[in-house]
Formats: structure tokens, sequence, C-alpha cells
């Protein structure tokens, strides 16, 4: 048989097959059977979607890149979407009627982009994606930027623009913190704040970029300045862990007044236009207050009826001064008169240590020479003192707390606390360590009497004098 017929005759057979294969995929009546009984999908490299009129409305197409998909509204109108896949990834579109596109997007094995378009058209909108961040970005009709937007690994940033492309507002953020500024017409800073991990800070500043306003915190504490036209600093307050300041000056920058505060005082000097002091107001928590008025024609106001001119200010500041003087003397001495106290206490613990360390090598414990030298004989103890001065200090209303401090108690090791209500049963009987002890859940309105005694081993004092409290 010639070859190129016995070609034809297989393709033909091919042909009649897949026609068999069809029918069946398809629901149509097939005289045929399948070949080898076989069911399957059905194959071909395009498939078209045909509306009532037989127009081509859509289209699937496996390309030797990758399958397309596209559909649109009517032929022959302009597509609507596209889609497209392909071994590094793949991309859709969607346009307008008319054939314009209006979105994009695009995705690669380590990437994206999306671009959004107007009724025109052109770009308004794009982004990027990436494996460490990304990128928005946002344009007007002249494709000018109008806002931008990164992020990354260790942060981002946002900036938005005038129509001018004058920057208008960043916002910045990092691992450490982030900032965030305003900017005027002309592009120049005019607002700033800026947060770091354990501080911040505020500025504010006139078109001109003279500072106006600056504040700043931290965790111990903070500062606020205040600026005049000419960038002269006219006002500062600032807050300390240990106190604070407030400075005040003139257009000129002359200071005229300042105030400090501590822990243990504070003082506020005012000085005139020149910069001279001419008051001074000073308190201490130790060595008390002062008024110093330098001016001598100047009268102070009245204080408790008495007009103070500044000599009897003068005066009275230098009795204050001396008598300051004496008080840092007397504490002083009383200190370094402690110090001794404490220097020879001391020595005398160590020598009274040292002694009944030497007498408990030359002497038994039974031995009455213990008596004479002011030590107990230790293979006979003693019944311990009586606890002295039991004191109750009552817990705030409806706590039902009272709390008991005693003195310690010669030869006591541990103290016993009995607390007892008015028909003598037993509310607390503990044993103690210390000389103090926090009594709870009491009943509330209660009067209660309570004593304390001394233990040394077996052995125990006689109880302390009663004390009676009510219960809050």
């Amino acid at each position: 048989m010639d070859p190129e017929i016995a070609a034809l005759q297989e393709q033909v057979k091919q042909l009649q097959d897949d026609m068999r294969h069809l029918k069946w995929y398809l629901g149509l009546p097939s005289q045929e059977p399948l070949k080898n009984n076989m069911r399957t999908s059905l194959h071909c490299r395009a498939v078209s979607l045909v509306n009532d009129q037989g127009e081509v409305v859509g289209s699937w197409q496996a390309n030797p890149g990758g399958p397309v998909f596209w559909m649109r509204a009517s032929e022959p109108g302009d597509t609507l979407v596209e889609l497209g896949v392909n071994k590094d990834g793949g991309y859709a579109g969607i346009n307008a009627p008319d054939g314009t596109a209006r979105a994009q997007m695009y995705i690669r094995e380590d990437r994206g982009e999306v671009a959004v378009f107007t009724t025109g058209g052109q770009p308004r909108a794009g982004m990027k994606a990436f494996a460490k961040g990304g990128t928005v970005v946002v344009v007007d009709d002249s494709l000018h930027p109008r806002a931008l937007m990164t992020a990354g690994d260790h942060g981002g940033e946002l900036l938005a623009f005038s129509k001018q492309d004058k920057r208008m507002a960043a916002v910045y953020a990092g691992e450490g913190g982030g900032t965030v500024a305003a900017f005027n017409q002309a592009g120049q800073a005019v607002g700033m704040l800026a947060s770091m991990e354990e501080e911040g800070s505020i500025l504010l500043q006139h078109a001109d970029g003279s500072m106006r306003v600056g504040l700043s915190a931290r965790a111990d504490g903070g500062r606020l300045d205040l600026f005049a036209m000419d960038c002269k600093r006219g006002a500062s307050v600032a807050i300390g862990e240990h106190g604070g300041y407030m400075h005040i000056q003139n257009t000129t920058g002359e200071s005229v007044a300042q105030i400090t505060a501590a822990a243990e005082g504070g003082q506020v000097i005012v000085n005139n236009n020149a910069g001279k002091i001419v008051g001074m107001l000073h308190a201490n928590e130790k060595t008390g207050g002062m008024l110093h008025v330098t001016d001598s024609q100047t009268k102070v106001a009245s204080i408790n009826g008495i007009i103070c001119t500044a000599v009897g200010c003068e005066a009275g500041f230098q009795v204050i001064s001396n008598a300051d003087s004496a008080s840092n003397q007397s504490n002083l001495d009383a200190g370094t008169a402690q110090a001794a106290l404490q220097t020879g206490l001391g020595a005398a613990r160590n020598r009274l240590i040292g002694l009944r360390s030497e007498l408990d090598q030359l002497m038994a414990n039974d031995d009455p020479r213990w008596l004479a030298f002011g030590f107990d004989m230790p293979g006979h103890p003693s019944t311990p003192d009586v606890p002295m001065n039991l004191v109750v200090t009552l817990g705030a209303v409806g706590s039902r707390q009272q709390f008991y401090d005693w003195d310690n108690a010669r030869r006591a090791d541990t103290f016993r606390l009995v607390i007892k209500d008015a028909a003598g049963g037993e509310l607390v009987n503990v044993i103690v360590s210390e000389s103090e002890y926090m009594a709870t859940d009491l009943p509330a309105g209660t009067t209660v009497s309570t004593t304390v005694t001394g233990r040394n081993g077996p052995l125990e004092s006689l109880p302390s004098a009663v004390v009676t409290a009510v219960v809050p």
C-alpha cells in the first residue's frame, strides 16, 4: 500500500477515536464503544467559548510557555479579562470595555507586582512585593508621586507629597523606634515626633525653620523648651528623678527667673532686665527657708502683717544664715559623737565575745564563776526576761488587722503572742522569732487583749502587761 495512503488512513482512524471520546465526554449518543473501554477527559491545545450569536467571547490555549485564558464582552469586542501561567509565575489583567487597562498583576518566583489604572489607562497606583519587603506608590495625573510606602526587614517608611512634588509628611519606623515629620509648602520641616525604645521627643518649628517648641521625655524625666521669634530660648522646664527646674528669659536672652526643686527643698531666683539678682527665696527641709532682696529701694509685700524692707530681709537672712551654720555644725558634732559611740560599742561587743570564748575554754558549763563575769551558766539556762513595751497599731478601717511590736527580752530566742476576746477565748496563739507580729482576719469591732512571753527552749517567761484594743 502506498505510504501516503496508509498515513492518511491512520489519521482518519485517530480522528474517529477522538470523535468517540468527544461524544462520550459531551454526553452525545455513540454506537461505538470507547477503545479499550477507556474513560478519559478532553485533550486539546485550544478551547473557544462562543455565545448564542456564534461570537467567540473566550479562549483557553495551551501555549508552550503555559496556559492562557481570556474573555471579552462580544466579538470583535476588546478583551476584559486575561489570565496566564508559565514556569516562572503568572499574570492577570482586567481591562475596560474600550480595551484600556484597569488593573494588572504579575507574579514571579520571588516577587509580585500590581498596577491600577484610571479610566483613561493612566497608571494611578502600583505595588511591588519581594521576599524581604515591598513598595506601594500612588501618583497623580502628571505621574508625580503623591504617596510612597516601603517596608523591609528592619522597618519601613511612608511619604506624602504635594502637587509641587514637595514632601508634606514622612513616617519612618525601625527596630529601635520611629519618626513622624510634617513639612510646609516650601518643603521645610515644621514638626517632628520621634520615639525610641527608652525616650521620645517632639519638635515644632516656624515656617522659616526657627525652633519654637522642643519636648523630650525619658524614663527618668523630661524637658520642655519654648523659643522666641529670634530662636532665643524663652522658657525651659525640666523634670528628673531627683527634682526639676524652670528657667525664664526675656527677649534679649537675659535670665529673669529661675526655679529649682529637689527632694530636700528648692529655691526661686528673680533677676532684673540686666540679669542682676534682685530677689531670692530658698527653702530646705533641714535648714528652713530664707527670703533675700538685694534692691534697697524695694519693699516686699506684707508677710504676716510685717513690711519687709531689703535691709530687714538682709538682717533676717544673716540671722537665718548664722543659725543654719550653727545647726550644721551641731549636726556635724552629733554625727562625730554617734560615730565614736558606735565604734566604742563595737569594740566592747568584740571584747565580750572574746571573753566568752576564752571562758568557754577555761570553765565548765555549770561553773558558778560564769555568774561573776555577768554571763548565764551555759549548763543551767535561765528563764528569759519578760518582754516590755508591747504596743499595738491598728490597721485601716475594715482591714481587721493589728500590728504588734515589743522590746527584745534578755535570754529569749523566740516569743509567744496570745490574743483573746472579751470572753477569754483564744483567737491567736503563735510563736515568732522576731519581736513583731501582724495579726489578720480578726473579728471586726471586737475588743481583744494581747500578751507576749519570751521563750528559751523549754523555758518561758511570765506574760507581759496586757494590751487591749478594738479590732478595726
